[in-house]
């Protein structure tokens, strides 16, 4: 348990089974609090025996469903995890993805690293980690014959099944 979100590995599986983030958005205004409230929930003849009956059905419901997680939760937990994937902005912000469409590796690294400059990002993707969640979004290395917008004509290795928004016009010479 902890109050501020941690950095948690997006892909760390065994953490994510563990992690429940439960979000308190609501809070009360200094003018509404009952300063006596803490006392009456403490004292048996008052609310603690509300408070007592109220955890007994909480645990026995516990007993018989198991842990029920709602909705409103697991969103927070999806939306946590989502926060912690360090390539996220990036594809949100610069990349459609098409499976129609390509990028040179070089361009799509170079974009991914200006990103991270432009956004403060300390510690960008080494090489290896940045490839492989691209693959594991669904796209792919190839050799491929292109023509660039001012059309020079290259071969190289392109990722294919996304494009950059600024940069949306290779043409495969295929």
């Amino acid at each position: 348990m902890c109050i501020r979100d941690r950095n948690v590995s997006d892909t760390d599986s065994a953490i994510w089974r563990r992690i429940i983030r439960v979000p308190f958005e609501n809070s009360v205004r200094p003018e509404d609090r009952d300063p006596k409230l803490k006392s009456y929930l403490r004292d048996p003849q008052g609310g603690g025996q509300a408070v007592l009956n109220w955890m007994i059905q909480g645990a026995l419901e516990y007993q018989r469903d198991g842990l029920m997680i709602p909705d409103s939760i697991r969103q927070a937990t999806d939306d946590y995890r989502h926060s912690q994937d360090p390539l996220a902005d990036f594809l949100e912000q610069e990349v459609d993805f098409d499976y129609l469409g390509f990028v040179s590796v070089v361009e799509l690294r170079e974009a991914y690293e200006n990103h991270c400059r432009q956004t403060g990002q300390k510690y960008p993707l080494g090489p290896r980690e940045f490839n492989r969640r691209l693959r594991a979004r669904g796209c792919e290395v190839r050799t491929m014959r292109y023509r660039t917008a001012g059309r020079l004509e290259k071969v190289g290795k392109c990722w294919v099944g996304l494009t950059l928004h600024r940069n949306p016009d290779y043409v495969s010479s295929r």
